[in-house]
Parts: C-alpha cells; structure tokens; sequence
C-alpha cells in the first residue's frame, strides 16, 4: 500500500475500545460505566520559555479523562476543542464534522480492524497551537469521527499523537492524567537545563517509524513487537502467534468486535502473563486477541500486539523522539 492510503487503523480500535464490554478482562470484576471525568478546558502550563525566541522550553498540559481515553485541548486555525491523544495516529486527524470547508488534497480509502469502512480526505492546516507548542503548515487527515463522540458523549475535534512532538521529550502520566513536554536541541538535550533528568527503571532504545513508537519485548522467550498507543483502552496480542506465545494468556471470554462499518470480527479477551520488557516481568495484564494483520500493512512494520491503558498505568513514561530512548519509572508500591 502506497502512504497516502495508509490512515492509521489505530483509529479506528480506539473507536472499537470504546464499546462498554470491552473495558476489562478480569474475572468477576463488573464492566465499569465509562463516564466523562473533566469537561473543563485546561490550556496547559507553560513552566519556562525561550526569552528571546518567546516560545515555551517546557509545558505541563492536564489531561482530560473520557474513560480510558485522554483529551488534550487544541487550537486549529483559531478553532479550539478537544483533541484525543492518541500515539497509535501516524498523522494528525481532523473530524470532519466541524472541518467541513477545508481544501482536500486527495482522497482515499480508510481501514480498520474489520476490514475497509470509510473515505479519508488530506488537507493542511496553516497553525496548530498546543499550549504554545505552536506548529505551521502541516499536514492532516480529514474524516468523520462522529462513531467516537456517539460513545463517549464528548465534541472531538480529532486526534494526534507524536506527529506533533518530533523534536520533544515526552512525559506520559497517565495516574496523575499529566503529559509533560520538553523543548530538545538537535542532540536531544533539554533546553531547559534546570529540570532534573527523568529517573528511570529501565530504558529501551525505540524504533520510530512514521511517528509510530515501537518498543521491543518478549513472551515466553520470544523476542516481539509491539506498539505504544495511548489511544488503545486495553493492550492487544495479535492472533497469529505461535501456540507457544498463547500459552501465557488465559482466555476468559469471546466476542464479535463491530467495527466503523457493518463487519465484525471475533475476538478473545484474556489475561496476559510473562510479559518482559528489558528484564521486567508483567503478570495479569489485560489484553484483547484479535488479527493485527491489516495494522502491520498499515504501518509497514512488524506488529505483534499493542500497549494501551493497561500498559501505561504501570508507571511514567518519557519518550525522547530525538534520542529515540524511552524510558519507564514504574509506581513505587504498585504491582507490575
């Protein structure tokens, strides 16, 4: 498949994610009524800034919890609202219920995890402001995500991820629903020398591959890769693993996944157990089964399961999208 027809099929499990019955994989524990926890705007805090250049060196942005999901608010083009973090986005992406009028460039076919379900139109847009962070001239998928606002009962504008941050330190505390942000030189190094190096756990060095972090990990033995994706509400373990890899998970249930269109798909939730990442071991991990064979097309890299919510309440995370290092403080006292 050729770039222009690659949107990210991220998006679309987020809107998958968004069904109630996926919320949890734990034996007799209730599916939770996902609910919007802030509806507030909060422009973010801008810590220090460049006095000759007058541009922010560090921005500490809240983020807003619909569920499992995080909203961060954006300006395009003088229009602000809600836009979904979601590190699973190759690209900017603009709902094209409140971007009708923009100039498309060209138009393609999207797909999602059920098989091929809308038309996605490119365009650009001429300023986007986040917190300061202000970007010119960029461009951005358009499509309707009206599936996303229907079930979660929020305006979202659209969604990005790391598109955005290419020469950023990145901060994700999703416990403390904060996302910090690090203005970096060329070497990767903060400009901000007063703040304190993030202190770490363990440190991996990633592959970044059209915006998309890939980290390295195993499972009973076996070298995989998997994605980061904050858009993701759960992890997922993609079905075409050896007999060997499925034999850490315990299924606990079956299901159809309903996607943007009218197919569906069969998928297992399970628990996930011996889970490594640079020595560290995960037991009991959520995690969703289903055939990642569309995404791994999509992106144009191997792809062997997704680390969503589950994964990123472990700890902080601090992605330099220079250095290409990231590096996980797991919760003191919590349970890897």
């Amino acid at each position: 498949m050729k770039r222009n027809q690659l949107l990210p099929f991220l998006v679309f499990l987020t809107a998958l994610f968004c069904l109630p019955d996926v919320a949890s994989c734990k034996p007799g524990k209730d599916v939770p009524d996902y609910s919007i926890i802030q509806t507030l705007f909060f422009p973010g805090n801008r810590i220090s800034k460049d006095p000759v250049q007058n541009v922010p060196f560090v921005v500490s942005i809240p983020l807003k919890r619909v569920g499992q999901l995080f909203m961060i608010e954006a300006s395009i083009d003088g229009e602000s609202g809600n836009f979904m973090f979601d590190t699973g986005s190759q690209e900017l992406v603009l709902n094209s219920i409140y971007f009708r009028k923009y100039i498309a460039k060209d138009e393609q076919q999207s797909g999602g995890i059920t098989g091929m379900t809308d038309k996605v139109t490119r365009t650009v847009v001429r300023r986007l402001d986040i917190s300061g962070i202000v970007k010119y001239n960029i461009s951005a998928d358009v499509m309707d995500l009206g599936h996303l606002e229907n079930r979660r009962g929020v305006k979202i504008f659209g969604l990005f991820g790391f598109s955005v941050f290419r020469d950023m330190e990145v901060i994700i505390d999703v416990n403390r629903n904060q996302l910090m942000l690090y203005r970096l030189d060329k070497k990767g190094k903060r400009f901000s020398l007063k703040d304190a190096e993030f202190r770490c756990d363990i440190t991996q060095r990633c592959d970044l591959y059209k915006n998309i972090v890939f980290l390295k990990s195993s499972i009973g033995g076996k070298i995989l890769t998997f994605c980061l994706d904050t858009g993701a509400e759960s992890n997922v373990l993609s079905s075409w693993l050896p007999r060997k890899i499925m034999d850490h998970v315990i299924i606990t249930r079956r299901s159809n996944l309903t996607g943007m269109g009218k197919a569906r798909a069969d998928v297992f939730y399970g628990l996930l157990n011996d889970f490594r990442i640079e020595g560290k071991i995960f037991s009991n991990m959520p995690v969703i089964i289903t055939s990642l064979e569309n995404m791994s097309a999509s992106f144009d890299h191997p792809l062997d399961g997704m680390l969503g919510y589950d994964f990123l309440e472990k700890g902080v995370l601090s992605i330099n999208l220079v250095t290409r290092d990231v590096k996980i403080a797991f919760e003191k006292g919590g349970r890897p």
